[in-house]
Parts: structure tokens; C-alpha cells; sequence
């Protein structure tokens, strides 16, 4: 086991300010080469059509891919602007913390300033993500272990949900002039840095961070809305913004990790604050070892709520409040409802008959489908709900399946409930060499 030796503040204090200042010559150096191999739409908007997806792939020194992920964020995303801290303080704690926690993130920090043609050792924008839209999707999981599964590869499935909606009206504002829908821009994202593990993502507007993250050494990282935690309690100013937002952490844990518990040193150490959307997360590695980490909104500690080895499922609560699935609450209006989803998971993976194949998993998605005229989650706001994308992660092959949703196909003019059209099934895997 490794020994985390930690040296004296004066020391710390030394070394940091030496980093930044290497870390800025970037200012004066010369041109990078282009970390971008490929930016291409692989699901146009049709007639009809909710959403556009790309298939990206970068790959060179994380300078670079950062650099990258700027030039397409406005190319491709219209991020015209960068978040602005509100005092230089906070700017030059967010440089130092990255030096010391996250020095695979400052390096995207450093290609993105390049990209929006700033200095990072003097700018006040905020260059540790790409400002398009944010938002954590309220969605449904299972994850299966190996010992559990046909094929002897540790996988999840994963139904992705959210509102039809812009991210100022889920915020109950106004939509802003020009303000895209949430989701109707995503992008499949495969990263092949120079230091650090290749990992293979969705991504929702931002492509610093990913929905669901499977890294070159089987581990896994998904995100879903925790409406226990909720909205009233998250950090909306982002110009105040420290550490790690919760979203960041998950790319570090992609970025650092092999094992669980690997993962949940990294979520311990850190100093981590909840995004604009409250969150939980599920992390997987290979072997099926698997934690959900959760943050009380009581006294904000962290929460672990381990598989144990079994099969695993996750909706939009905390589930570490909630041990004893017989206690859960009851919403018989709301089929959507985060429990009545739980619930029908966690009945699926109790009667089911021998091990687990693909086809089982996207089976339990289908019955979690979001396909309704409003939600009783988060807010409970009165707009429509659909579910984005379903995707599989074969651990074991660092391969994802995923379809996209195209558009309705019919809607019941008395419930409102709706049948969905989606995208053939695309597939994607993490490869061993690509050229540049």
C-alpha cells in the first residue's frame, strides 16, 4: 500500500508556487499541434428530431486535448464565454488546488485559456469547464458484476432522462434569446491522453466532463440527479466556485483510477461541492466491485452505500436513506416517481432467473422509461419528461451501446404518457492505438 506523506504547509506553499510558474510559461511558448482526430456528427437532427450527436475523439498531451475541447466548445456549442470568478482570490486558490489535486484537469485549464486566447497566471475566467448548459439528468441504473452476468464481463445499463425543456426554464426562468434545450446537443467523447487512463464518455454540452465514463482500465463512473440531497441546497454561484464540483470529480476519478477503492480515496481527499444540480454517483470497476456516493443534505458528510459484490440499482434519491426498500415512500399517481423506478428494479433483479445478459439490461431499462407530461421529482415542474439516451458499458471491453431519442411517436391524448422513436444502436470502444 502506497504512504500519502504529507509535507509541511512552508514546503507545500514552495513547491506550488514553483509549479505555477512553470505551469504559465505556456503563455510564451509556441503553437500546440491539434489534438483533434475526429468532430463529426453521427446522428443529424431530422425533421422533427429532438437532438444532434457527435462522435469526438482527441488524442496528444492534455494541454492539447484541452485546447481542443475549447475550439470545438465554440465551434460546435456556441460557449462564446467563460464563467468569471468573483475575485482574483478565488482564481489564483482554484490554480493552486488544481496543482496540488488535479494536475491532469490544470493542464485542460491551461489548452483552454489558449483556445478563448487568455493567460491563465492572470485571467479571473474560470477555464475548469466549458459553459454551454448544466445539468445532471434524473435517470435510472443497474449494474451487474461479473459473477452475475452471461458473459462473465461486469456491465451497467442506464436510462438517461430529463425535461424538454431549456436549463432557465427548468430553473423556472425565462428561456434566454437563442438558448438551446438540455440534451439536444450530446457528443460521444473518447480521450487518449499522455498522461493519465483513455477514457470513453457521453457528454451533455461540456465535453470536460462526461454522464457516463468508462476508462481504458474497466472502471466506471455515472452520474444521476439525487432529488434527496436537492436543488435548495446546491451551489448556484459559480463565480465563488473551489475545489472540485462533484461532476470534476468523477473525470478525476476516470483520469487516476483503477479500482473502488482507488475511487473513493480520491472522493475523500478532495474538497468537493455539489454542482447547480444535486448529484450521486456510481463507481464500478471491472471485477464488480461498485460504491454509490452520496452527500447528506442534513450535514453534508459523505455517504457510501456499497454492492457488495451484487447487483446494484440507483434512481434520484438517496438510497443510503433508504436500506430497507419496503420503507420507501409511495406515489401511486407518478409511474415515474423515483421510488416506484427503484422499486421495479430491484423486483426485476430479485426475479430474475439465472445470470444476466445485454439484452436483460437494456430490458430493465425499458421499464424505467421517462416518457411523461411532468415529473414528481425535484421541484415538480409541469413540463414534459423524456429519456434521452439508453446505454450499456461492458467493463471488460471498455465498449459502450447506446441509442439516442429521436422523437415522439405517439402521445395518449388522456394520460400524455408518450411512445418513444429512438436511434439505432451505436456502438463505441476505447481502442489500445490510434494514430493522430
Amino acid at each position: 500500500m502506497r504512504r500519502i506523506i504529507v509535507p509541511s504547509v512552508f514546503v507545500v506553499t514552495a513547491v506550488v508556487a514553483a509549479f505555477l510558474a512553470s505551469a504559465f510559461a505556456e503563455d510564451i511558448q509556441p503553437a500546440q499541434k491539434s489534438a483533434l482526430v475526429k468532430d463529426e456528427i453521427i446522428l443529424p437532427r431530422g425533421p422533427g428530431e429532438y437532438m444532434e450527436v457527435r462522435h469526438i475523439i482527441l488524442k496528444g498531451t492534455n494541454e492539447e486535448i484541452g485546447r481542443a475541447m475549447g475550439d470545438i466548445a465554440q465551434k460546435d456549442y456556441g460557449a462564446a464565454k467563460l464563467n468569471q470568478y468573483a475575485e482574483p482570490s478565488y482564481a489564483k486558490a482554484r490554480l493552486e488546488y488544481m496543482c496540488r489535486n488535479n494536475p491532469i484537469l490544470l493542464e485542460w485549464m491551461k489548452g483552454i485559456a489558449r483556445s478563448y486566447g487568455v493567460s491563465l497566471s492572470d485571467t479571473l475566467l474560470d477555464t475548469s469547464y466549458l459553459p454551454s448548459f448544466y445539468t445532471t439528468p434524473q435517470c435510472s441504473g443497474m449494474l451487474v458484476p461479473a459473477a452475475y452476468s452471461a458473459n462473465g464481463h461486469t456491465f451497467y445499463s442506464a436510462s438517461r432522462d430529463y425535461y424538454l425543456a431549456t436549463f432557465s426554464e427548468v430553473m423556472e426562468k425565462k428561456p434566454r434569446p437563442g438558448e438551446k434545450k438540455i440534451f439536444s446537443e450530446a457528443a460521444v467523447v473518447e480521450i487518449y491522453p499522455d498522461k493519465g487512463y483513455s477514457s470513453l464518455l457521453v457528454a451533455i454540452g461540456d465535453l470536460t466532463y462526461g454522464v457516463d465514463i468508462v476508462n481504458s482500465e474497466g472502471l466506471s463512473v455515472s452520474g444521476f440527479e439525487d432529488d434527496t440531497y436537492g436543488i435548495t441546497r446546491t451551489q448556484k454561484d459559480a463565480s465563488r466556485a473551489t475545489g472540485l464540483s462533484l461532476s470534476q470529480a468523477m473525470m478525476l476519478i476516470a483520469n487516476t483510477c483503477v479500482t473502488m477503492d482507488e475511487a473513493i480515496q480520491v472522493l475523500l481527499i478532495n474538497k468537493i461541492s455539489m454542482p447547480s444540480m444535486p448529484m450521486h454517483i456510481q463507481v464500478a470497476d471491472r471485477t464488480g466491485q461498485a460504491v454509490i456516493y452520496e452527500i447528506s443534505p442534513n450535514d453534508f458528510s459523505g455517504q457510501f452505500v456499497y454492492n457488495d459484490g451484487k447487483p446494484q440499482v440507483v434512481t434520484n434519491h438517496g438510497v443510503y436513506a433508504y436500506p430497507d426498500v419496503s420503507k420507501m415512500p409511495v406515489n401511486e399517481k407518478d409511474p415515474y416517481d423515483t421510488y416506484n423506478r427503484y422499486r421495479r428494479l430491484d423486483n426485476f433483479v430479485a426475479s430474475h432467473k439465472g445470470k444476466f445478459s445485454i439484452t436483460d439490461g437494456w430490458k430493465a431499462m425499458d421499464l424505467v422509461i421517462g416518457a411523461v407530461p411532468e415529473a414528481s421529482e425535484a421541484n415538480y415542474l409541469k413540463l414534459p419528461l423524456r429519456t434521452f439516451y439508453q446505454i450499456v458499458v461492458d467493463k471488460e471491453e471498455r465498449a459502450i451501446q447506446v441509442k439516442f431519442y429521436l422523437k415522439d411517436k405517439s402521445v395518449d391524448p388522456v394520460t400524455g404518457y408518450a411512445e418513444l422513436i429512438f436511434s439505432k444502436p451505436f456502438e463505441f470502444k476505447l481502442r489500445s492505438t490510434i494514430d493522430r
